[in-house]
């Protein structure tokens, strides 16, 4: 895992910096994924892995704590080429038992997922 880079991508560019998503499961310390799997997309392919992700917000657009919508439209246009839009854009998701039960903003994150997130997000350095 690596920093989060504020670089645009253009068409058919590479990004090889993770940006991170973070995920509690079955009450269990929370796992951490990145968009690129330390691996690198295109910004196509950044494109369908929002729409995805978007999908998957749709029934729980707004933090389930304090009813701030997790992402505006403006921001899902910038999401796919702007790793800075992304870093604006970070939300906790809580799983059980292989289902969404809820989604947090970062201010209403449990704050042990915010705690390994950010241990996760420098332990490269």
């Amino acid at each position: 895992m690596g920093a989060m880079t504020e670089v645009w991508l253009k068409p058919g560019e590479r990004n090889e910096k993770p940006v991170f998503l973070f995920v509690e499961v079955d009450g269990e310390e929370a796992l951490y994924t990145s968009v690129s799997d330390r691996d690198t997309y295109t910004t196509e392919e950044w494109r369908h892995y929002y729409g995805m992700l978007a999908q998957a917000l749709a029934p729980w657009a707004y933090c389930c704590n304090c009813g701030k919508p997790l992402i505006t439209d403006a921001e899902f246009t910038e999401l796919a080429p702007n790793a800075h839009a992304v870093k604006r854009w970070r939300f906790c998701a809580v799983v059980h038992h292989g289902e969404i039960k809820a989604f947090y903003c970062w201010e209403c994150a449990p704050p042990r997922s915010k705690r390994a997130f950010l241990l996760a997000k420098y332990a490269d350095h």
